[in-house]
């Protein structure tokens, strides 16, 4: 749980920086939703397939080899991933509240 939470709440980071940068006119001011939409011109699908599978492919791959061995979620070669020091109980309990 607190992994997905994680990457939830890192997409809402990502979400409100889009939409300040492009209301205060440093990149297009195009909503979060339609970004997909309205670049899909600059960035063609088949590139976009030709890097993303690979990539993920070998992210994940790494993830669930490192969860096997440790029973910790992680990043390549770091399990358990945890460069905040989020992984204290005290950490833990203030992360859920």
């Amino acid at each position: 749980e607190l992994y997905n939470g994680r990457w939830a709440m890192a997409g809402v980071f990502g979400i409100i920086h889009q939409e300040a940068l492009g209301k205060a006119g440093l990149i297009k001011d195009i909503p979060w939703f339609n970004t997909g939409y309205e670049l899909k011109d600059e960035f063609p699908i088949a590139a976009q397939l030709g890097v993303l599978f690979p990539l993920f492919g070998f992210l994940e791959l790494t993830r669930y080899q490192g969860f096997k061995k440790t029973g910790e979620c992680g990043v390549i070669n770091m399990f358990p991933f945890d460069p905040l020091g989020m992984k204290s109980e005290k950490m833990k309990e203030r992360e859920v509240k």
